[in-house]
């Protein structure tokens, strides 16, 4: 260290990465291809405690020892989310398999024919009245009959006009 506290030299180290990309990749690319072995890597989450991140994933999966292609893709999750349970990434791992977005997908005849649920007028509620979020409200002078959009323009005109009548 010199005299003001820095350093006299700087060092650097190599950073190795746990898994290279190739493995991440070939473990994505498998997952795309084959759900079972989504569905197998994801079992192997049981016994974690959750919500988790990628590395507590990670560490337990290490723990238990899963193989490292199941490790590889689990490397592929995003490291800032917090996963609420395996359902949730079971659905992040899905996302680059075809065939899970398939079955999403809605069909064109079922979208030129959508069976959607109309209200029963029969069952509405009747305990208030529906107002649109978007309608406004009046507010009319008890004294003078002249309407408001906001209480307090209201408040504010009533007290000139109590002024003025006094």
């Amino acid at each position: 260290m010199d005299s003001n506290g820095l350093p006299n030299k700087i060092e650097m180290e190599r950073h190795i990465p746990s898994v290279d990309s190739n493995s991440i990749n070939q473990a994505v690319e498998r997952a795309s291809k084959d759900r079972n072995f989504i569905t197998k890597a994801v079992a192997q989450l049981d016994g974690l405690e959750f919500p988790s991140y990628r590395h507590q994933i990670i560490e337990h999966l290490k723990n238990n020892s899963a193989s490292s292609d199941i490790v590889a893709l689990f490397e592929s999750l995003n490291a800032t989310v917090l996963y609420r349970d395996q359902y949730q990434i079971k659905k992040a791992l899905e996302q680059n398999n075809a065939a899970a977005k398939q079955e999403r997908q809605i069909s064109d005849e079922t979208r030129t024919n959508l069976d959607v649920k109309k209200v029963d007028p029969v069952h509405k509620r009747k305990d208030y009245p529906e107002v649109p979020a978007t309608a406004m409200k009046e507010y009319v002078c008890d004294l003078c009959g002249k309407t408001f959009q906001a209480r307090d323009d209201l408040i504010h005109h009533q007290e000139f006009e109590f002024k003025e009548k006094s």
